[in-house]
């Protein structure tokens, strides 16, 4: 028995795989027989290998199963230890004990960031063009399209409607409100006189919303313009 990879593929997700060799595995339960048995693997806790008592742990920190391979959810970012066990149909361990363990260090998520640099919140522009800058972190900026990948997409931008959020659905509104973008800048031409609320979301190559979803919003207001007195008075 042994562990041949400890993977880390994704945030607070550890994948452990095994190898086993002259054991047949089967099903858990029934009775006690020579060379079958099934695995146990365990996080964060001594391996047990009393003889005869069943090498179970807490709930939660250990997992019987046929599978060579096992994955363990939301695992806290810091370093944790991974073992495995053979084990007979009852549960119990092996005599010598078949164990193997190994420690991996699990990284904090890296959570993407999106914030509006300008316009400032509550300031007042003039009619006309308006153009949006953004500052993005910890997120790759993409061409939209494409397969889906974790950490990689583009910007949407939105202007006076309500930021669309819903999981699996693209995130666009009417026309004429948003923009899809792979840059930090984007201008809005033609805008009125009024109060106007421009936001922004961090999307997927599909167009789906991040998750949790990735936002940001301003509103300012847009003045209009002041006439100019006719002979200059």
């Amino acid at each position: 028995m042994k562990i041949v990879a400890a993977e880390h593929p994704g945030e607070n997700h550890v994948h452990v795989i095994a190898t086993v060799t002259n054991f047949e595995i089967v099903s858990p339960g029934g009775a006690k027989v020579a060379g079958k048995g099934h695995i146990h693997y365990y996080m964060d806790v001594e391996i047990p290998t009393e003889v005869g008592k069943p090498a179970v742990t807490a709930a939660g920190t250990y997992k019987a199963t046929t599978a060579t391979e096992a994955d363990w959810d939301n695992v806290a970012a810091g370093t944790h230890t991974f073992g495995v066990q053979l084990v007979n149909n009852d549960h119990t361990p092996f005599s010598p004990p078949a164990t193997d363990k190994v420690t991996v260090t699990v990284t904090a998520p890296v959570t993407p960031s999106v914030r509006i640099v300008s316009p400032a919140g509550g300031a007042t522009l003039s009619p006309g063009s308006i153009q949006v800058t953004v500052e993005v972190t910890n997120f790759e900026i993409v061409p939209p399209g494409g397969a889906k990948v974790a950490g990689k997409g583009h910007i949407h931008y939105y202007m006076d409607v309500e930021i669309p959020t819903e999981a699996g659905k693209p995130a666009v509104s009417a026309a004429g409100t948003y923009k899809a973008a792979p840059s930090a800048t984007v201008t809005w031409d033609n805008v009125v006189a009024g109060t106007h609320t421009f936001g922004v979301q961090l999307v997927n190559s599909d167009h789906t919303p991040l998750s949790p979803p990735v936002t940001a919003k301003v509103t300012v207001t847009v003045a209009a313009a002041t006439p100019i007195p006719y002979g200059g008075y």
